[in-house]
């Protein structure tokens, strides 16, 4: 319930209203309620979660009558400050979420009280005494004189206040001497406190030691009020801002102070001596720093700006003219930065003089940056020899020797990289000028076109003074820090080394990070260059009448680009606008910001874009001359064409330099963020789709830590320690039978990631959209064409996409395809329900020019108003989309789109000038409001009933768009129109628990506030906000992570025992490593390994001193390895994120460094053959001789850096036995199919499923989908399949010991066509195992031709021999004797009358005649032989025999239907060599990028010329069957298998994944290789291979019908061989179709023992079957001869 309390003091705050009533409340049990007082208001309400306790309270202090009268019917009257104060029932029901935020704050502290500890009694807290007097502040630096701190004074100032230590800072207050002056306040963050001393009694002294200046304030004075109030109250001021502050930013105590305070970070505070005892007990409460009791009685006083001066005129005196400005940038920041005092600098400058005689000063420079973090803070923990001179001289030189070892190895990212350069950097605060740097960073136009001036380039930040950017406070003014501060700066000059650095420009980005770029000037082409002769050679900005604008187009050439293209100046040409007025009468422009260019232009980009050596990118987002914008390509564009249209070009300028900015290479992830979600919600989508997803992400992030594969898996994916190689190691590890997590620096590594990546997903509802995509946004005109110099005609122009379509070409690592369906756009910021929007993607013709660009969306140019300018305000210049095609996610409904209308720019009607746009910038800072206005539109959409529809939301949006264009239009948001809002905020907005990084990683319970423990009155502005528990899909998805139980769990996982250890894992490794090297000598580089491993571990304490941001509390070395900032209480702020990415580079360059010389040595880059001794070194040294360091303790990561190379080494030797298959696996859950990888798959090879990694990882080869997994399948059984169908012809050439069967031209043929085969597998960059069966064919035909000479040459010119000698046949010559030789009848009977009873081998009896003893065979038995036959002729034994009748007259033998077949089989084996599935395809992604190779389009022709002879190579064998109605002579076999072979061959084709998509480098999971493949490429060349295969099918089919209808002829006659005599030659052929049978054969080898040929010329004839049926692969295709 709610209680209106009256008669309050219009003075009293909220503060001290609600300590009034916490102890009257306390007494009947309300211990939680809330208390709202207005200022200068005389009431107040007060809000209790229980009704009955509410009314228990009123009837005990509450009036019983209405109205005056009700003041004197309280039973028990309360007072404050001495007024009576009345309470009654309010008139309005209390909040909803005041009484939500009430149940929640009670829900808490019930469960948090069991772990919470005991609570100090009400004595006891009230003994805790937080408020001390003090009578003196003195500024200034701890030294020391002799061996004791002394305090250095600067500044003193005798002023009574009060000292009151609040819970997260210490407040100090001093009160004016009238009322006309306004209280002082100095502000110290715990935080921020080095150290905190406290003096004794005769020296009561309060100490403050701080890493950057405090923040000081003003409180307005009572007199200044009450003047502003009476001016009000007469009209002459305007009405009262709400939460008008009451006190105001300062940047020092006084104007005294302002000169020191940047540098003098020591404060000192006299206090009474009694209060000594109660300060020490500060400590004892949680969250508060600790004092230490030290005596720092001395006390120096000397001038600071007297050295200061010193300093200046040492920097620029002649005696050190030699020194570099980067040297002399680093001793200033010494000083400025407060490192060390000027009078030290000064004699530090006087030793290097004397130190460093020849030294190269750029290396010097290095050696100083390193000595700002390694110097101790002055203090009670130091010694004052840690601080002198000679230590000094000792770091310095130190880190000199350090940094010309690391010269030699270490990368200058700057030389290797032209787009990367080094720039100095300075941070302004309220309080002074910071220096930083030089950090690498992108270029922009006018750092490349001045690159040998880049230290004349400074890059300035505007910042609070803990370097977060200045951020509205609704209790503090910041005007002056604005307006006198930083606006003195910007219009002045920054003087670093004596060089005067001036305002120069900055670009929309850095403007919204408060960063902009300061010049000093140089001398150029002989003339001295300053700010303004640069921003005038940027182009023609003198008729921008707007500062706003002004600024963004000059920022234009401070836009960070990746590199620069140099076109020809007539490549540019004009491109008409595509616009529309809509029903409102609104001109519409659809194609605002886009052009085209041809490809030609493309290829200069490709050439100098580094990243397009891998992708090939068709929309880049450029700057051109004063353009600005995104180009695609148009192929249909010829030559160098760049096509800008009128809203691209902003001003006028010369330069002719295409400066890339971003290009499309692949579409990134998509995720949801809480606008969208609530977005989404609001528009219909289920709770659960939101819910589903979350929970699908955690549960991956569950799997991680459940085995090492899963791990290893997750930091490849994330790129976490990926210069170490840590998921490379991670996966050895297992696979050599050791876990990562029994080392606590690896677990910690994993489950660092693991908790960052949670708090994304909780704190920020950062969700992965597997089934969504971001894409640069474009417009096309598919029937445009610039086919010549004019432009006419284009308004007529219609597009093929209609209203409410687009297309979306995507291309990644893993696939290609293009979206259709239905699917939502939208565009961050979203924050109008109509900035999400469903569209239908849909495809486009093959021939569409859109077909040439990917991985960006197209607009339709059709319509009543453009897409993107629904979608927050979106154009087409360089704006990104989000495209989500899950159906989950698509809304019930849609929401007309928000339009509002643009304000024209701020006009001063005259040229902008260099003040104008600094005020521009001030005002900006001042005044942006865009991170508060989208943090309460997400407050009030989820209070509010109607969500993003509510009239407050809505009017939110507007605002916020307004906000977005500020920079453009300098009208910036009118705060007063902000909606009320309460400090009652969503339970998914609230902070969440510590981290703590120590030993290990723990997540701390929430700490539920007390608010009897809040600040003193005076720090009212520290109130913490009040949180309820939403029921909304944001506090749904908030709610289903708790951080602390899911931790809890992952480490059970990671840390459960796997077996027990005698040894820690890095020793176990050790252990491993010299058993595989037993006898390496490596003792030699011991020397070596320890330099590497301190100059390591000094470059890890560097990144850990330069990302803290404590001066006490540093990150930790698991954070800098692991590339990532913890969080303080939730995600990562902004800052973090930042700090992160820098801090990543930084470590990534370090580690690559030190993993370079373990590799290549500290003397001779080329020996690198003793890497592996080497390595060996660095591991005993990190294993053996790790020590813990002063401040950071023990660092652990060059132990697992020098780990990863060693056993990478130590496989490349070839010593490991590579024992995986006897790893034991012990699992402790699951693994996640989506993480699921294995060592021996092939790199980018990304398996679907558990069996597919098994396949892949059996046989080392790629089979990553289901589809790839049936297409490689059907290509082995084709192969299996093409085994067997060459072998019987092989074989029955043995049978017979005789090739006559075959041509001579048909082996050539055969051999040639196989030769091309293999010259092809060659030259067209087929697989490997492509080029081995092409070897084989070659082989297999070279042993059907020795078979063919050793049958029809060498073995009848033997036999010849032979017989000469034996039988003395010499009469008819070598032709007749090769008659008798091969013209072998079947055996008969000595007589020859004709009698047929002996035809089958039988005697006249009928019994089967003996064949033992062999027949004799008369002369005239060859010479009476008849070479004609025909059926009626059947009787007569001298015609039982066929022979084959050539034409008379020819010279050879002529071309038969038989040759016609073979020479069609020469293509077709052609055929074979196709496009694999395995196959790592060369060209690449898309055929626009390289023209075709000759070779292959040789290679094309061939394979429809093989494809056509194939078709038809059937034809003869099916006509002659039919003719002769009989297959006898012919091998079932050999049809059945090319009748397979043809058809798994095409099947495969069919089903190869290439066949269905576009395939990226490394895509479709890693199905092709390095450079991608085109699908439409792919199946040009398949086609004819396809055809070859599959439209022999059905021929091969009627051969078989012909098996079945003819069969073998039984009354066929045996095979004889004959010799035919004509022409030039004599040509064995054979009669019949080589049925030999039993009895013929024997025969025939009894003939050949009784004519002399040994059984060594039968081995040796038998060679060509020997090596034929040694080999196991895929025969040719069908090949029979008659």
């Amino acid at each position: 319930m709610e209680v209106f309390v009256r008669n309050l003091p219009n003075e009293a705050t909220e503060r001290q209203v609600k300590q009034y009533f916490r102890p009257i409340l306390a007494e009947i049990n309300i211990n939680i309620f809330h208390c709202q007082k207005p200022r200068n208001k005389g009431f107040a309400k007060i809000t209790v979660p229980d009704r009955q306790l509410g009314q228990h309270f009123l009837d005990i202090h509450g009036q019983l009558k209405p109205g005056h009268q009700g003041f004197k019917t309280v039973k028990h009257q309360l007072y404050h400050m001495s007024r009576p104060v009345n309470c009654s029932l309010s008139n309005t029901p209390p909040d909803e979420y005041v009484l939500k935020s009430l149940e929640r704050e009670a829900a808490e502290k019930a469960r948090a009280t069991p772990h919470r500890k005991p609570k100090p009694s009400q004595s006891s807290t009230k003994q805790t005494q937080r408020i001390f007097r003090t009578s003196n502040i003195a500024c200034g630096l701890i030294d020391y004189v002799g061996n004791d701190l002394a305090f250095t004074e600067h500044y003193q100032e005798s002023r009574a206040g009060d000292l009151i230590f609040g819970r997260k800072f210490v407040l100090i207050q001093y009160s004016p001497s009238s009322p006309a002056l306004p209280t002082k306040q100095i502000e110290i963050k715990y935080d921020s406190i080095e150290s905190l001393t406290i003096g004794t009694s005769m020296n009561p002294f309060m100490t403050f030691s701080l890493a950057h200046a405090p923040r000081f304030f003003e409180k307005v004075p009572q007199s200044e009020v009450s003047l502003a109030n009476s001016l009000r109250h007469l009209g002459l001021t305007g009405p009262r801002k709400q939460n008008d502050p009451n006190r105001r930013r300062t940047t020092a105590i006084d104007s005294s102070h302002q000169a020191i305070v940047a540098s003098c970070l020591c404060y000192r505070f006299r206090v009474d001596p009694s209060n000594i005892r109660a300060i020490l007990a500060l400590k004892r409460l949680r969250g508060y720093p600790d004092v230490v009791s030290w005596d720092v009685s001395k006390t120096i006083k000397i001038s600071f700006q007297a050295q200061m001066t010193q300093l200046d005129s040492a920097l620029n005196a002649s005696v050190y003219r030699k020194y570099t400005f980067e040297l002399k940038f680093q001793l200033q920041k010494l000083v400025q930065n407060g490192y060390l005092p000027p009078y030290k600098v000064l004699q530090l400058m006087q030793v290097m003089k004397q130190t460093f005689l020849n030294a190269d000063y750029s290396m010097l420079a290095a050696a100083v940056r390193k000595l700002c973090y390694q110097i101790p803070f002055a203090g009670a923990g130091t010694e004052a020899s840690e601080l002198s001179i000679l230590a000094l001289r000792n770091l310095l030189k130190d880190n000199y020797d350090t940094v010309l070892r690391e010269k030699e190895y270490a990368r200058d990212i700057t030389q290797e990289y032209e787009h990367i350069a080094a720039i100095h950097k300075a941070t302004v605060t309220p309080a002074g000028i910071y220096l930083y740097g030089p950090e690498p960073e992108i270029k922009n136009q006018v750092l490349r076109t001045y690159s040998a001036f880049i230290s004349h380039f400074l890059q300035v930040t505007f910042a609070d003074e803990d370097g977060e950017p200045m951020r509205f406070d609704r209790t503090s003014s910041l005007e002056e820090v604005y307006q006198q501060r930083f606006k003195k700066v910007l219009g002045g000059n920054i003087t670093i080394a004596g060089r005067p650095y001036e305002f120069l420009g900055f670009s929309h980005s850095s403007l919204r990070s408060q960063t902009c770029w300061f010049m000093a000037p140089f001398v150029w082409k002989d003339e001295l260059r300053y700010a303004r002769a640069v921003i005038k050679d940027l182009g023609d900005f003198s008729a921008i009448r707007s500062p706003a604008k002004c600024a963004a187009r000059i920022g234009q050439a401070f836009s960070q680009a990746f590199s620069s293209v140099q076109i020809p100046a007539e490549a540019f040409r004009p491109l008409p606008e595509i616009q529309r007025v809509d029903t409102k009468g609104i001109c519409r422009t659809f194609s605002d910001g886009v052009g085209t260019c041809s490809k030609a232009i493309l290829r200069r980009i490709w050439a100098a874009y580094a990243q397009s050596r891998t992708w090939k990118p068709t929309v880049c987002q450029i700057r051109y001359a004063g353009a600005k914008g995104m180009i695609s390509l148009d192929d249909r564009l010829e030559g160098e064409v760049l096509c800008l249209r009128p809203s691209m070009i902003k001003f006028e300028a010369t330069t002719t330099s295409i400066e890339i900015c971003g290009a499309g290479f692949k579409p990134l992830p998509m995720y949801l963020n809480r606008q969208l979600i609530k977005i989404l919600e609001d528009l219909g989508v289920p709770s659960e789709a939101f819910l589903e997803l979350q929970a699908e992400a955690v549960q991956q992030l569950r799997f991680t830590t459940e085995n090492s594969i899963n791990a290893s898996t997750y930091l490849q994916r994330n790129v976490i320690g990926k210069a170490a190689r840590l998921s490379w190691l991670i996966k050895k590890l297992y696979y050599i039978g050791m876990f990562f997590n029994d080392d606590s620096f690896l677990r910690d590594t994993l489950e660092l990631a693991i908790l960052i990546q949670l708090r994304e997903l909780k704190y920020r509802s950062r969700i992965f959209v597997e089934r969504g995509i971001t894409v640069y946004g474009e417009l096309r005109i598919p029937e445009y064409s610039l086919a010549a110099d004019h432009l006419s005609g284009i308004l007529d122009e219609t597009g093929y996409l209609d209203e409410g379509q687009i297309y979306c070409s995507l291309t990644n690592d893993k696939s290609s395809e293009i979206l259709t369906g239905r699917v939502v756009i939208t565009r961050s910021p979203a924050l109008h329900p109509g900035d999400v929007q469903y569209v239908e993607s849909v495809d486009v013709p093959l021939d569409s020019p859109l077909r040439s660009v990917h991985n960006c969306v197209v607009f339709s140019s059709k319509g009543n108003r453009d897409l993107p300018s629904q979608l927050s305000g979106g154009d087409l210049d360089g704006d990104l989309y989000n495209i989500i095609y899950d159906d989950t996610l698509m809304p019930t409904m849609r929401s007309d789109p928000a339009d509002y209308s643009s304000a024209p720019p701020i006009d001063i009607g005259r040229e902008v000038v260099r003040s104008d746009m600094t005020d521009f910038f001030v005002q900006f800072m001042e005044n942006d409001q865009l991170g508060r206005l989208a943090t309460l539109h997400q407050t009030l959409a989820d209070q509010k009933e109607r969500g993003v529809f509510d009239p407050s939301c809505l009017q939110l949006a507007e605002m916020c768009s307004t906000a977005v264009d500020f920079s453009k239009t300098g009208i910036p948001v009118d705060l007063t129109q902000i909606p009320r809002s309460s400090n009652i905020r969503p339970d998914f907005q609230a902070p969440g628990p510590r981290v703590l990084i120590q030993e290990s990683i723990t997540v701390e319970e929430l700490e539920v506030h007390d608010e009897d423990e809040d600040d003193n009155e005076v720090m009212e502005e520290a109130q913490p906000a009040r949180y309820y528990r939403s029921e909304k899909v944001l506090g749904q998805l908030y709610r289903a992570i708790n951080e602390h139980d899911f931790f809890e769990e992952i480490q059970r996982h990671s840390r459960a025992v796997r077996k027990p250890q005698s040894f820690s894992l890095a020793e176990e490794v050790w252990k491993y490593v010299r058993e595989k090297t037993a006898l390496m000598q490596y003792t030699h580089y011991l020397p070596f390994a320890r330099d590497v491993k301190e100059a390591y571990e000094t470059n890890m304490i560097d990144s850990i001193r330069e990302n803290s941001f404590h001066p006490t509390h540093f990150v930790s070395e698991v954070e800098v390895f692991a590339g990532a900032l913890l969080g303080k209480d939730g995600a990562q702020s902004k800052r973090q994120r930042e700090f992160s990415t820098s801090m990543k580079e930084k470590h990534d360059r370090d580690v690559a460094y030190t993993v370079q010389c373990i590799l290549q040595g500290a003397d001779d880059h080329a020996v690198t053959e003793e890497a592996l001794e080497r390595s060996i070194a660095c591991l005993d040294v990190a294993v053996h001789e790790s020590y813990p360091t002063t401040r950071f303790g023990r660092l652990e990561s060059f132990t697992w850096v020098a780990a990863a190379v060693c056993l990478r080494e130590v496989e490349k030797l070839g010593t490991d036995l590579k024992k995986r298959n006897s790893v034991r696996e012990a699992p402790i859950g699951r693994i996640d199919e989506a993480s699921f990888a294995m060592s021996n798959i092939p790199d980018h090879c990304d398996p679907t499923n558990h069996f597919l990694a098994d396949i892949s990882s059996a046989f080392y080869t790629c089979v990553p989908t289901p589809l790839a997994l049936v297409s490689t399948t059907l290509g082995i059984l084709s192969i299996v399949s093409w085994l067997f169908a060459q072998l019987p012809q092989v074989f029955k050439n043995y049978k017979l010991q005789s090739a006559s069967g075959l041509s001579i031209y048909f082996l050539g043929e055969w051999l040639l066509g196989d030769l091309t085969n293999l010259l092809g597998a060659l030259l067209t960059r087929q697989a490997a195992w492509q080029v081995v069966v092409a070897g084989y064919y070659v082989t297999v035909d070279v042993c059907l031709v020795a078979q063919y000479f050793w049958y029809s040459h060498y073995k009848p010119w033997r036999e010849k021999k032979l017989s000469d000698m034996d039988l003395g046949y010499n009469d008819g010559g070598a032709g007749a004797s090769t008659e008798a030789l091969m013209a072998i009848a079947p055996p008969q009977d000595e007589d020859h009358s004709g009698d047929t009873s002996r035809k089958n081998g039988k005697n006249s009896d009928g019994e089967h005649e003996s064949r033992t003893e062999p027949k004799s065979i008369g002369k005239s038995l060859f010479r009476n032989l008849n070479y004609s036959w025909s059926p009626k002729e059947k009787a007569t034994p001298s015609s039982s025999y066929r022979s084959i009748r050539r034409p008379q007259g020819s010279a050879s033998p002529g071309i038969s239907p038989n040759t016609l077949l073979l020479i069609s089989f020469i293509f077709a084996i052609l055929a074979n060599t196709s496009p694999v599935p395995m196959v790592v395809a060369q060209e690449p992604v898309f055929s626009l990028v390289e023209d075709p190779n000759p070779w292959e389009t040789t290679g094309r022709v061939l394979s429809w010329m093989s494809t056509l002879l194939y078709l038809g190579s059937r034809l003869p064998q099916i006509y002659k069957n039919y003719r002769r109605r009989s297959t006898a002579g012919l091998s079932p076999i050999l049809f059945i298998a090319a009748f397979f072979g043809n058809f798994f061959y095409s099947s495969s084709l069919l089903t190869n994944p290439l066949a269905w998509n576009d395939a990226p480098p490394y895509g479709l999971h890693g199905w092709v290789g390095a450079e991608g493949r085109d699908r439409m490429e792919w199946l040009s060349l398949a086609i004819p291979f396809f055809l070859g295969g599959a439209g022999v099918l059905v021929m091969d089919a009627i051969i078989g019908i012909q098996f079945l209808m003819f069969g073998e002829r039984e009354d066929a006659p045996p095979v004889i061989v004959v010799q035919d005599q004509r022409g030039r030659g004599r040509w064995p052929t054979v009669s019949g179709w080589m049925r030999a049978e039993d009895h013929y054969y024997e025969e025939t080898t009894l003939l050949a023992v009784r004519i002399g040929m040994g059984p060594l010329e039968d081995l040796i004839a038998s060679v060509g079957i020997t090596c034929c049926m040694g080999f196991g692969s895929k025969a040719f295709l069908p090949k029979t001869t008659t």
